[in-house]
């Protein structure tokens, strides 16, 4: 019997989709986000709480712009 994975953020799996999509490893978005390999290790699995400066580290490496929109 397999373990069941808890829900991933719909951030964590943008993050997901868009390294994959530039074939980038979490070693290499560490480096270019200048953060450490076990913060991205930990964010990509979903069980890190990143800060917002991480975050917006992480989207600059990978060429994206992270927003708040507001609820409907």
């Amino acid at each position: 019997m397999s373990a069941k994975r808890a829900p991933v953020s719909p951030l964590v799996e943008a993050i997901r989709a868009e390294m994959k999509r530039q074939g980038i490893s979490g070693y290499r978005l560490a480096k270019d986000a200048g953060i450490r390999a076990y913060t991205v290790q930990r964010l990509i699995a979903g069980t890190g709480s990143p800060t917002l400066a991480t975050l917006e580290a992480v989207a600059k490496a990978l060429g994206l712009v992270l927003s708040l929109n507001r609820l409907k």
